[in-house]
């Protein structure tokens, strides 16, 4: 599916990413909907704001390896195997992923 990107390490699924395109401060749609707990996001008709507003301090909000005005918001549970990224370019999502730690927080992907 394009837009869809899948990590195997080891002949295992270790991570999936969404990946976006910005235009015009919002990214066009490949994937529609990612739940955590109880909170439902479409990953890419949200903003980074309005994901911060929906999910209050689920998410860790870091600095982009690759772009001043990009960020990361992570959601990796204490004790948990597996984890979220949310990547944004200024206010709007770029691209997201799920999968297992470390493997979702790799920033280049597959190497």
């Amino acid at each position: 599916y394009p837009g869809v990107h899948l990590m195997f390490e080891d002949g295992r699924l270790t991570r999936i990413d969404a990946v976006g395109e910005v235009a015009e401060g919002l990214a066009k749609p490949v994937a529609t909907a990612l739940s955590i707990g109880e909170v439902t996001l479409s990953p890419f008709g949200e903003t980074k704001n309005s994901i911060a507003t929906k999910t209050g301090d689920m998410f860790t909000v870091t600095p982009h390896k690759y772009s001043e005005t990009g960020s990361y918001l992570e959601h990796l549970p204490d004790g948990g195997k597996t984890g979220i990224v949310i990547e944004t370019e200024g206010d709007a999502v770029t691209q997201f992923r799920v999968g297992e730690l470390p493997a979702v927080q790799y920033v280049e992907g597959c190497l």
